[in-house]
């Protein structure tokens, strides 16, 4: 993570996007989580707008002092829309 959070400003709103990051497995999951904790050590964001689901306890728990604005992926709405019709 060296260089991976250049550019961007401290203490803002930043984003992340976790759809296609097969948060599922266990493997992908430590790296993200490690990449958070890394992100939130240097950039110390205010808030985090999320695209996709974070919704791992792990995941949360490294999450404090910041507000969280999710949103659902495309994909994810439209199976909801398909499962209450059902």
């Amino acid at each position: 993570f060296f260089y991976s959070f250049d550019g961007i400003p401290h203490n803002s709103m930043v984003s992340i996007g976790v759809v296609a990051s097969k948060l599922h497995s266990l493997d992908n999951r430590s790296i993200f989580i490690d990449g958070l904790k890394r992100m939130l050590e240097i950039l110390k964001p205010r808030d985090i707008i999320v695209y996709g689901s974070i919704n791992y306890p792990e995941i949360l728990a490294c999450i404090h002092d910041v507000r969280l604005h999710c949103f659902d992926s495309d994909t994810a709405c439209r199976f909801q829309e398909v499962v209450k019709h059902e």
